[in-house]
Formats: structure tokens, sequence, C-alpha cells
């Protein structure tokens, strides 16, 4: 299992120094968010700041039926166990990264297609933010556990070319 990093305090100074490139791309943890309509709310600021520095931000639902009340992949309503989790999650990547059709729905081609990106359009940087990202935890620890390894190799991948990708994990 991976732990994502915290981002220094303030959390706006924080964004702000990872998006002008001060502080590395990693994973990051999203500091504890007021709700909004039973969903946490991103920061103030996160999609503005990212855009207004040239970031694509690419946000990511919570499950279908778990903490966050959000609709996950479309007409699911419940995980169904492991296998369950994983191809909603699976299915939440594809929507979040808008990913070609056809591409296939397992762990090798998330790890593929998460370095790769060339379809999306050209950015400083890419940033993935979830704030409900403990409820798909919640859900399944370790189906999100290989998640979070497969976030981490993308980040490190593309940590040595010129678009950085982050992601901001609640």
């Amino acid at each position: 299992m991976t732990t994502p990093s915290t981002l220094p305090e303030p959390f706006g100074a924080g964004l702000t120094a990872l998006l002008r490139g001060d502080l590395p791309a990693d994973l990051y943890r999203l500091p504890p968010l007021p709700e909004d309509d039973g969903e946490p709310a991103l920061p103030t600021g996160v999609r503005h700041g990212a855009e207004e520095t040239g970031w694509r931000v690419l946000p990511f639902r919570p499950p279908a039926g778990g903490s966050g009340g959000g609709t996950g992949e479309a007409g699911a309503t419940d995980p169904e166990g492991p296998e369950g989790t994983k191809q909603l999650l699976l299915g939440e990547f594809a929507a979040a990264f808008d990913f070609p059709s056809g591409t296939g729905r397992n762990w090798d081609a998330l790890s593929d297609l998460l370095t790769d990106l060339s379809w999306l359009p050209p950015a400083r940087g890419r940033l993935m933010v979830a704030p409900t990202w403990s409820g798909w935890r919640a859900c399944d620890a370790g189906t999100v556990d290989t998640a979070e390894e497969i976030l981490r190799e993308a980040v490190a991948y593309w940590s040595a070319r010129p678009v950085p990708f982050a992601a901001l994990l609640g």
C-alpha cells in the first residue's frame, strides 16, 4: 500500500507550489473537506488555480452506493464485492481521463493508459482530484491499494517528462 504525501499547509500554498513546479508531482492527500450536498466539496480555487496555471483538472467521482452519494458508473448502484469495485473504479478512471473507446478494463490497461494520455488536450500538467477517494477505499481497500500503486507509477513516469501528473486523494 502506498501512502499519499501531505501537501504543505496551508492547503492553498501547497497547491500553488505544486502547480508552479516548486513541489514535485506526487500522490497527495487532500485535507478533510467540508461537505456540499453530502459529498466532500473541492477546496475553493483548486480547479481555477490549476486551469489558470495551464493544468488540466481530471475530477474523480465517488463510488456508486458508497460514501459521497455520487453516481459512479452509469446504472451501477452496488459494487458487489472486490471484482465489482474494481470494475466500477476502472470505469471511473475511464470517465475521468476520457479513455478512448474500446480500451481494456483491467490493471494492465489502466497502467498503460495512465502512461500515455496522448488523447488529452495539451496542458502544462494534469491533476486528478478525487475528494471522495476514501469512499472507494471503504468499498474495497485492496482494490484501492492496487489503483494507488498504478497511480504512483504513472506519477513517476510523468515526472521525467515535460508534462507532470499529480493526484489529490481525499
